[in-house]
């Protein structure tokens, strides 16, 4: 989207931290029996664990198959977004996790051009990174490279990982300084329209339901928020079994916000 290119050229943007997620090509089906069994498990951070350990052998060993390389950004991203949910927050820790997959998405697109996973996956990973990093001399040729892989994966492949790259476009509105948004003339109106976009593609997908609510709490339209987090609690976790670790993580995210704003009505 060249609009959200403005954000670059203001060079202070905030660094937007929680991106995710069918695909085209089902690298999961391609996965060996172990691989495929972890990855079932990785509500597990023990699984999680092992499972990030064989693929960064392999991707150290040289691995060229598309599943593997698609895979593993993928992995490195929950792996972090899990041990930060556990309170971990060295960066040094994190970022070893991330880095790896980083570069397997590197791999990925070099090796696989037309394939969207590898460019959506490397975005998020990448994203991901630079938030845990923080405002740096990287930052703004960081950001450049997101947008390009993001502007690919909207131009070829706009519903992978069930409308990914709108909610990264909304996460980027969302997470903005509200000044810098005003200068570029972009404003929360819009992110809803992209969550939307998403939930359109695919409403069963919880994420992006509480990423929706999160927008309309800082619009201060608590009814409309509500709405949104009370669909995530009440839809059931397993109706896209390819997410049901990450739809149960954001069905407990969405009931954490709904005690932190809506107690009163749900009690404690």
């Amino acid at each position: 989207m060249k609009k959200i290119m403005i954000f670059i050229s203001a060079g202070i943007l905030m660094i937007f931290s929680s991106i995710l997620p069918g695909e085209e090509y089902n690298y999961i089906a391609h996965l060996s029996p172990n691989i495929k069994s972890l990855w079932d498990q990785r509500s597990d951070i023990n699984s999680t664990e092992k499972l990030y350990a064989i693929l960064k052998t392999k991707f150290s060993n040289g691995v060229t198959d598309e599943s593997t390389l698609i895979l593993f950004p993928r992995l490195a991203f929950w792996y972090v977004e899990n041990l930060m949910d556990r309170g971990v927050t060295d960066k040094k820790t994190l970022l070893s996790i991330a880095d790896p997959g980083i570069k397997a998405g590197q791999k990925c697109i070099k090796l696989y051009p037309k394939e969207a996973g590898c460019y959506f996956w490397y975005g998020v990973i990448l994203s991901r990174a630079q938030g845990i990093r923080g405002v740096s001399p990287s930052t703004i040729p960081m950001l450049k490279t997101m947008m390009r892989v993001m502007n690919i994966v909207e131009k070829t492949d706009p519903a992978y990982f069930y409308g990914g790259v709108y909610r990264y476009w909304g996460r980027v509105i969302y997470e903005v300084p509200w000044l810098i948004r005003k200068l570029a003339g972009h404003s929360l109106k819009e992110a809803v329209e992209f969550y939307k976009k998403s939930i359109k593609i695919e409403p069963n997908f919880l994420m992006s339901h509480v990423y929706l609510a999160e927008v309309y709490i800082k619009m201060k339209k608590y009814n409309l928020a509500r709405n949104e987090l009370e669909f995530a609690i009440k839809t059931p976790s397993n109706l896209l079994p390819d997410v049901i670790p990450e739809n149960k993580r954001w069905k407990r995210k969405a009931f954490e916000l709904r005690k932190k704003y809506y107690s009163d009505l749900y009690g404690k």
